[in-house]
C-alpha cells in the first residue's frame, strides 16, 4: 500500500471512530485532481491547518504558514503542498487546546492504556500552537503523565482502538477542541519503536520506571507487546532467561 492510500484509509478510519462514539476531528483530503475551490467547505470556521497528506513522524512541511484564515490563503497553501512537497494536501479542523498522545499496548487481560501529555514551552511557539517540523526531534517536545482528562483519554482510546480492531501497539493522538472536549486526531497503527527516542518507549518508561534504566524498560515493553500477541493466538511462550 502506498503512503497516499494509507492516509486515505486513515481518513476513513475517522468515520468508523466517530460511529463508535469517540469524537474525532474532521479532515478533508485535497488531491491534485481537485482544487481547494472544488472541495467541500470544512465545518470549522476561522483557522484551518493545511498539511501534506503524508507528513511523517517529524511533521515535515508543517509550519505557522500551514494555518490559513481565508479562502485565498487556503488555495495558496494547498497549491504549495501540491507543487513544492509534491503530494496531496489535508485540510484539517483546528483544535486549539492541549495535545495528548495515548499509548495502547497489548489486548484483553494484558491491555494497558497509558495517556501522555505533549508539552512544548510556549516561548517556542510562533503564531499558532502547533507542532511544527522544527519542534520535533530536537528535544523541545516533551511527554509527561497528565493530571487532567486521564480517564477521558483512556476511554476515547479504548473506543477508537476497539472500533478499528487495533491490538498490541497503537498510539492515538488527540487534542482539546474549542468546546473543551478531547477529540481524536489520528490513530497510528505503526508508531515508532526506537529505544528512548520514540514516544512509545518514553510513555512506557513514565509509567513503568525500572532500576535497570531505559533499555530495561524498553525490553519490558517489547515483552508485553509480544507476549500479548502470542497469548491472543494461543501460542505458548518460552520462559525468558
Amino acid at each position: 500500500m502506498d503512503a497516499l492510500s494509507a492516509r486515505i484509509r486513515s481518513l476513513r478510519s475517522s468515520l468508523v471512530v466517530r460511529t463508535a462514539g469517540a469524537p474525532a476531528s474532521y479532515a478533508y483530503p485535497c488531491t491534485r485532481s481537485f482544487t481547494a475551490r472544488a472541495r467541500p467547505r470544512p465545518r470549522a470556521r476561522g483557522r484551518l491547518p493545511v498539511k501534506p497528506m503524508c507528513h511523517g513522524p517529524a511533521s515535515v512541511g508543517i509550519s505557522d504558514e500551514s494555518v490559513v484564515h481565508n479562502r485565498e490563503e487556503l488555495e495558496q497553501r494547498v497549491q504549495y503542498v501540491h507543487e513544492k512537497l509534491e503530494q496531496a494536501a489535508l485540510i484539517e479542523e483546528y483544535l486549539p487546546g492541549e495535545e495528548y498522545t495515548v499509548l495502547m499496548l497489548g489486548n484483553g487481560r494484558l491491555q494497558e492504556i497509558l495517556p501522555g501529555l505533549v508539552m512544548v514551552d510556549k516561548s517556542h511557539f510562533g503564531r499558532h500552537q502547533i507542532l511544527r517540523s522544527d519542534l520535533r526531534g530536537v528535544g523541545l517536545t516533551k511527554i509527561s503523565i497528565p493530571t487532567e482528562r486521564v480517564e477521558e483519554a483512556k476511554e476515547l482510546t479504548r473506543k477508537a482502538t476497539d472500533a478499528l480492531k487495533c491490538w498490541d501497539h497503537v498510539r492515538v493522538d488527540m487534542r482539546v477542541d474549542a468546546q473543551g472536549r478531547l477529540r481524536v486526531m489520528e490513530i497510528n497503527g505503526i508508531p515508532g519503536l526506537k529505544p528512548v527516542k520514540s514516544w512509545s518507549p518514553q510513555i512506557y518508561s513514565l509509567y513503568h520506571p525500572s532500576g535497570g534504566g531505559p533499555m530495561e524498560e524498553y525490553r519490558n515493553m517489547l515483552h508485553l507487546i509480544v507476549h500479548s500477541a502470542l497469548e491472543r493466538y494461543g501460542i505458548h511462550e518460552r520462559t525468558r532467561s
